[in-house]
């Protein structure tokens, strides 16, 4: 496909009018996730181009600064449940993201129009906030506290959620805490402006 800059003006209008849709902040959840099936499709138009970070190879995507390791697979590992090739209520036997305190995930340039994670496991039960900023570092908004955990870190999946953002100005970074215990994290989307080859940024097994 040609890039937008050599399109039609009427035709590159009707591909660019998804980012209109994004010009205010909205937020997205928490929703209930087992795949990327499950991710609204306002969160990402026709005429953006997804990337996701699934951890299933066992490193973190480069354009992304985040601190927490990658875990898996394993017992108490509550990976999406996926990612391990069957939904079955387990993510035992794919890899997920951990960390002690308050997950962070910044972005490098481009900065993406749409951020998001699903919280796959932490206290049992606690309450969960995520946040977003701004391309210069300014808070969009929290969404949260909320309710969220069940009584089990093994690896059931029933509980996990998707977070998101939209803000066509950029977002820097994404935030995710919780009350209690440890975090556990997957499934970190970022959106951006297809430069005309549209394509979903899914990790190749």
């Amino acid at each position: 496909m040609r890039p937008l800059s050599r399109l039609p003006l009427s035709l590159a209008g009707l591909l660019l009018a998804p980012l209109a849709a994004h010009a205010q902040t909205t937020f997205f959840g928490p929703l209930p996730y087992t795949s990327t099936a499950d991710r609204p499709a306002e969160f990402a138009p026709i005429g953006f181009e997804i990337h996701v970070e699934d951890a299933e190879d066992g490193a973190i995507d480069a354009r992304l600064s985040v601190n927490a390791s990658v875990i898996g697979p394993g017992g108490l590992t509550d990976s999406v449940d996926a990612d391990d090739g069957n939904i079955d209520g387990s993510g035992s036997n794919g890899r997920s993201l951990f960390a002690g305190a308050p997950v962070v995930v910044t972005f490098s340039s481009p900065l993406p129009v749409a951020a998001g994670l699903v919280w796959t496991d932490g206290g049992t039960p606690t309450s969960a906030t995520f946040e977003a900023f701004d391309a210069g570092g300014v808070s969009l908004g929290t969404l949260g506290p909320i309710a969220i955990g069940d009584l089990s870190n093994l690896g059931g999946t029933d509980e996990d959620r998707f977070f998101g953002i939209a803000h066509a100005a950029g977002i820097s970074r994404i935030r995710i805490s919780h009350t209690s215990g440890g975090y556990e994290v997957d499934h970190i989307t970022w959106v951006t402006l297809s430069d005309g080859i549209f394509s979903d940024g899914f990790e190749a097994p």
